[in-house]
């Protein structure tokens, strides 16, 4: 059974490959270091272990952290890309960003715009749960992916977005898009309330490692 649910998070996992960045990007001198940005930036793989719950409550709180780091990008805003994006991965990005004789946040934006996955804003998904458990929270959403996270990815899938407290306060951190077959039975745990999925990977509040 186990190795059945390593294959499923296999095919999700959210590669730079299955983003189709990968051929026009590796022909510069610096496209491994994109790559590795990507994966800063919140483009994740699962990782990590723990128990989580169901926390409804959170969901505004949680959006509107996710549309504030939707709008940094869009305007180019470092003072509000700081306040939703924890400092560990800030101070990440200018080391990763500076050691390549590149400007933080300045290109970052650039790069993001130019060449980046397309992020998807929450209202166009149908909301189904939020879990959360210790330092980190998860908003979860399913429907049409539509050319995001993947252009070529038109399926139905979840939405799931991650974020990591700091300091009190909940930043985003990562996003993927799993596919729904990891639950089959999804739209009876949603009539039933039970959503006892919550409590399995990728969906309960562990930390979700971002790697190449």
């Amino acid at each position: 059974m186990q190795g059945g649910s390593d294959l499923r998070l296999k095919n999700w996992s959210i590669r730079v490959k299955d983003l189709r960045l990968r051929k026009n990007i590796m022909k510069t001198k610096f496209g491994a270091f994109f790559v590795g940005v990507l994966f800063v930036i919140g483009v994740a793989a699962y990782g990590a272990e723990s128990t989580g719950y169901q926390h409804d409550e959170l969901r505004p709180t949680l959006e509107k952290v996710y549309a504030d780091y939707l709008s940094s990008i869009e305007h180019e805003d470092p003072a509000l890309l700081s306040t939703v994006v924890t400092s560990t991965r800030l101070n990440n990005l200018q080391v990763a960003f500076e050691s390549n004789g590149m400007k933080f946040p300045k290109d970052f934006f650039a790069m993001l715009k130019k060449s980046g996955p397309k992020l998807p804003p929450t209202s166009l998904f149908h909301y189904i749960a939020t879990s959360s458990g210790g330092p980190y929270a998860n908003l979860i959403y399913g429907g049409n992916m539509n050319g995001y996270l993947n252009k070529t990815q038109n399926g139905e899938r979840f939405l799931l977005i991650q974020f990591e407290k700091e300091g009190g306060a909940w930043k985003y951190s990562v996003i993927l898009d799993p596919p729904l077959e990891l639950v089959p039975d999804l739209q009876a745990e949603i009539n039933s309330k039970e959503l006892s999925f919550l409590n399995t990977p990728p969906f309960k509040p562990d930390r979700i490692e971002a790697r190449r």
